[in-house]
């Protein structure tokens, strides 16, 4: 296994989702879970197909442009085939576009090339069934480096009372990571590109975040909230330069 650089890493930020305004099409689903719940930013709505191969969800469009892919939420049996493809036309004999996804247990995050298409498609080959809670497909913002003196804490919202007796009775309910990193030097570039994440996001609409690009095997992506506003401090030495506290916690 390969090991972190000491230093500095970089961050990727998923906001824009073309997702949201495509039109959706699956090649089956189960009557209670449509592909239209992919859709909604709660990853609990979630898709199911049916059983059977060459499963598949289309997302259609004009000229949709993307560089990633992300597949929250989702129980895809162990051995299946996934694939993200993209052409110009709804057929699939031989896509312009086809590459393998990796398989993982957490979020599936696969970065590619961008290029624009009218028809993406995600193919699942496999005869089991399967559930997806959240969809991703677009372009991505690299946040500038960030410095490795970051806080996560991993998190458990379940609701503890201890007995006169010092016995614990807890109501249990979910666990959920937060972050906090410390991002020392913007441009006036970068800093837009930021703030129209800002206005994209506030502290309502989640995203998804992957901390280490090359190493999603030590941290895997987020599905995420902003907690605080984005306080921007200017360099002391060149006025051209900014800094920046980047502050999170997963939802679902």
């Amino acid at each position: 296994m390969a090991c972190l650089e000491k230093g500095r890493g970089e961050m990727r930020l998923m906001y824009d989702n073309e997702v949201m305004d495509a039109t959706l099409t699956a090649a089956t689903h189960e009557a209670n879970y449509p592909v239209s719940n992919l859709k909604d930013t709660r990853l609990s709505r979630i898709y199911q197909s049916t059983s059977g191969t060459a499963q598949y969800i289309l997302i259609a469009g004009t000229a949709i442009t993307a560089s990633c892919l992300l597949i929250a939420a989702h129980d895809i049996p162990s051995g299946a085939t996934i694939t993200i493809q993209g052409n110009d036309i709804d057929s699939w004999g031989a896509p312009s576009f086809s590459e393998s996804v990796t398989q993982s247990d957490d979020i599936m995050a696969h970065y590619f090339t961008s290029a624009s298409y009218n028809y993406w498609r995600l193919y699942v080959n496999t005869a089991a069934a399967f559930i997806i809670g959240g969809l991703h497909l677009g372009a991505y913002t690299i946040a500038p480096y960030l410095d490795l003196g970051y806080a996560m804490n991993d998190n458990d919202a379940a609701i503890v009372d201890i007995s006169a007796g010092g016995q614990a009775y807890a109501t249990e309910t979910y666990q959920y990571r937060t972050g906090k990193f410390s991002i020392p030097e913007f441009s006036h570039s970068q800093r837009a590109e930021m703030r129209i994440f800002w206005e994209s996001v506030g502290l309502h609409t989640p995203f998804y975040l992957v901390k280490w690009a090359d190493y999603l095997s030590y941290e895997p992506a987020m599905y995420c909230v902003l907690t605080a506003p984005l306080a921007w401090k200017q360099n002391k030495s060149d006025p051209n330069k900014y800094s920046m506290t980047l502050q999170m916690r997963e939802v679902f």
